[in-house]
């Protein structure tokens, strides 16, 4: 890990005031809840906004079937495109960037 955060502003990440943007029509995490683009979801003050058909709501969690999406206990997992968001922190596990606290470092 390198001491630098490492900051993204060519259509991938950028970390601006502790919020993370992933630009691209990915994800947008402002002020704590999260915005997915491209007509997918829209969690905003605490509730969900389905857009497309894509989403199930179980136990009070949301399952975007197809293998993409799974938010569970407040953590968000995209599958097939290597983001992991834990506990505030998002790990890119292909591309070897995980970001902490508002600040983006290489593995």
């Amino acid at each position: 890990m390198t001491d630098q955060p490492l900051f993204y502003r060519g259509g991938y990440t950028v970390i601006e005031d502790g919020y993370t943007v992933i630009e691209g029509g990915y994800i947008v995490i402002e002020d704590g809840y999260t915005v997915i683009e491209d007509g997918y979801i829209v969690i905003e003050d605490g509730y969900t906004v389905i857009e497309g058909g894509y989403i199930v709501i179980e136990g009070g969690y949301v399952v975007i079937e197809g293998g993409y999406i799974v938010i569970e206990d407040g953590y968000i997992v995209i599958e097939g495109v290597y983001t992991v968001i834990e506990g505030g922190y998002i790990v890119i596990e292909g591309g070897c960037t995980v970001v902490e606290g508002g600040l983006i470092y290489r593995a």
